[in-house]
């Protein structure tokens, strides 16, 4: 169990018994509860710090991209790079937020950004299908972690309807 969730409900935090198995305020299932806290605690922490952290390397590798061009670098096209990069923080930024509220669709929204990201890359310049193959690797392992803890998240809340 964890500490400082057993004298209430885990959700709303109401007071209740420690024989109750439903919050008499929100209904909601102490057992389900505890093991959807257990999860953001844990799963959903991670996943969604991976969700920012995403964001955070797509400024790092535009940063990286520019400082390994040799020769002068056309300014509208860094300017163009550096723009993307920092939108794509944003968006993962709010993805990061929202993942908080509903893990799952944040997750598979952030999973839809990045496979399509890299496509479209992959189409404009082919070359770009392997560089970075392991940091993708990684990417889509920690999204579908992501993905899977949002999916328990939500069968544990359903199962209580």
């Amino acid at each position: 169990m964890l500490p400082g969730l057993i004298d209430g409900c885990p959700r709303c935090h109401a007071a209740m018994e420690s024989s109750e198995t439903f919050c008499s305020k929100c209904g909601a299932d102490r057992e389900s509860e505890l093991k959807i806290a257990a999860l953001e605690m844990t799963a959903l922490s991670s996943a969604r710090k991976w969700i920012l952290g995403i964001g955070v390397w797509y400024v790092i590798s535009a940063f990286l991209t520019i400082a390994m061009t040799q020769g002068p670098i056309d300014t509208h096209a860094r300017d163009q790079l550096l723009g993307i990069s920092f939108g794509l923080l944003v968006a993962h930024g709010l993805l990061f937020l929202w993942a908080k509220k509903q893990p799952l669709p944040a997750a598979i929204v952030a999973m839809v950004l990045f496979i399509s990201l890299q496509l479209m890359n992959a189409v404009l310049d082919p070359t770009t299908i392997y560089k970075g193959i392991l940091i993708k690797i990684l990417f889509v392992v920690v999204l579908a972690k992501a993905i899977q803890a949002g999916y328990e998240v939500q069968r544990l809340r359903g199962s209580r309807r």
